[in-house]
């Protein structure tokens, strides 16, 4: 058995059995391969290595995330974790709904209303701001800006060649053709 083999064959031993995979006499911390002891000594390490190479190892470590990240997202994956997202997004459940309440509260320490509270018949649905009747969905800066809007929106409308009015023409000429020839 050559070393290499040994060394593997050992490592898949201690692991199953739950013990130090580096100094094999400590028990391995739960869902790890390392104690406690050799877990800290790993960590001196890696912090002695950074600041070592300093501004080389954080410009690496950049690339590399900026690489994994467009590659999770290229195939389909929570740019988190690499779990499988749905429906395009670019996380997966678990840390999507992590974000929105980060993001939730985020906007709560910066004095903005939650969305679900507006349009409730006390804060304006569209700014937030309290509403002078109770009972109504929106301000009244905000009610004048809509009207105006729809207005404006009612003039831009050709009514003489609008889609609706071809489809009902085509509903109409279906019932007239089934009048006349279903009896």
């Amino acid at each position: 058995m050559a070393n290499s083999e040994y060394n593997k064959a050992r490592y898949e031993w201690y692991k199953a059995h739950k013990i130090c995979t580096k100094c094999g006499v400590n028990e391995a911390c739960k869902g790890r391969t390392l104690c406690l002891e050799c877990r800290f000594i790993a960590i001196e390490r890696t912090q002695k290595c950074q600041k070592k190479s300093g501004e080389a190892y954080k410009e690496y470590q950049r690339q590399y995330q900026r690489e994994l990240r467009q590659y999770r997202k290229e195939n389909g994956l929570c740019q988190q974790c690499g779990r499988p997202t749905q429906n395009g997004m670019v996380l997966c459940i678990e840390h999507n709904a992590k974000m929105r309440v980060k993001a939730e509260n985020k906007r709560r320490e910066q004095g903005i209303m939650p969305r679900w509270l507006m349009g409730k018949g006390e804060f304006c649905y569209f700014c937030g701001d309290k509403v002078e009747n109770k009972g109504d969905k929106t301000c009244k800066a905000c009610y004048e800006r809509e009207c105006k809007w729809a207005a404006d929106m009612r003039q831009r409308i050709d009514y003489e060649n609008h889609y609706w009015k071809g489809l009902n023409n085509v509903k109409f000429r279906k019932i007239r053709y089934k009048e006349a020839n279903c009896g």
